[in-house]
């Protein structure tokens, strides 16, 4: 019994003060919403001021469709190794993803889509034409609303 308590409390290491964003949140805060095909993986070693601990991976996309901003046709995500507990989205090459990007000050070569940025994966074998994920379906919602919303000056 001691062993499952000690195996599944790295479970809770990913935590965040006020729990995760809300999609609307997430949505509002990125600079770069977009739907992608994942192509490949590869773990890489960072060097220089932007090096950070451990490994990191890099996927890179085939881009499907653009929600917001001008993201590369093809282009690069980072994310942690997926494992419990690590806060990692978990990249699967030949699945599909809405990503959110927010550029980052402190390391601005990297487009982190871990669990915190709001992206999240659609899975894989999806068709042209087929009815949308709930989820897909509520981010094209709250991207409608928040771009029809006037701003005042």
């Amino acid at each position: 019994m001691i062993a499952i308590a000690v195996m599944t409390s790295p479970a809770f290491a990913c935590s965040r003060v006020g729990g995760p964003p809300t999609v609307a949140e997430s949505l509002a805060s990125a600079d770069e919403v977009f739907i992608a095909h994942l192509v490949s993986v590869k773990e890489i070693v960072m060097k220089g001021p932007e090096r950070e601990e451990g490994p990191i991976l890099e996927g890179q996309y085939r881009l499907i469709e653009v929600l917001k901003g001008k993201p590369a046709r093809s282009g690069k995500v980072h994310d942690l190794p997926f494992g419990p507990g690590n806060c990692s989205l978990g990249l699967m090459v030949g699945w599909d993803y809405v990503f959110m990007i927010k550029r980052a000050t402190e390391f601005p070569r990297l487009r982190w889509v871990g669990m915190f940025s709001g992206s999240f994966p659609l899975g894989p074998y999806r068709e042209a034409g087929q009815s949308e994920e709930s989820e897909l379906v509520e981010v094209r919602n709250i991207l409608k609303a928040q771009t029809s919303v006037k701003q005042t000056p």
